[in-house]
Formats: structure tokens, C-alpha cells, sequence
């Protein structure tokens, strides 16, 4: 390697809130699946992405493109600055 470099991650860690805003779990995002670890625990429970795809499709709710559920485009930083009419939330 001629240099410093970045390396790209292997996963992506996202803690899950409940409607109080409490901690109930963390959700690992892998290429191969997608793992879940409830809060206080340290065991993660695998599925694979077609099975997570599978099962979504069978009991997911369904959500509509854009003018049925008010979304809009974002800018691309994610927090409005490159348009006036976004705003962070």
C-alpha cells in the first residue's frame, strides 16, 4: 500500500429507540444478513437478507412512493443545507 487509505466497513451498527425513547435493541447490517441483539444482551440472531426479504414481503406494511406519503428529495449531506425549503430534524 503506497499510503494511508480508508477502509471500508464491514458493517453498520444502528441502536433501535421505542416509542419512549428507550434503548430495546441493537440491528447490525451486514452484506451476507442482518443481525439483532437485544438491549442488555451480548448474542446477536442472524437472518439472511433473502429471508429478511422474504419475510418483509409477507408481513411488512407496505409504504408508497413519494406524493402518497409526502416525501421529498433530500439534499445530499441529509440535513437541508443545500435547500432552503428542508430542514433538520
Amino acid at each position: 500500500m503506497a499510503g494511508n487509505a480508508f477502509r471500508s466497513e464491514k458493517y453498520r451498527d444502528h441502536e433501535i429507540l421505542g416509542e419512549s425513547g428507550s434503548k430495546v435493541g441493537d440491528v447490525r447490517v451486514k452484506p451476507s444478513g442482518i443481525l439483532w441483539s437485544p438491549k442488555g444482551k451480548h448474542t446477536w440472531y442472524r437472518v439472511s437478507l433473502d429471508d429478511f426479504a422474504t419475510f418483509l414481503e409477507k408481513s411488512g406494511e407496505e409504504w408508497y412512493a413519494a406524493e402518497e406519503v409526502g416525501a421529498r428529495p433530500r439534499s445530499p449531506h441529509n440535513d437541508g443545507c443545500c435547500s432552503g425549503r428542508l430542514r433538520r430534524r
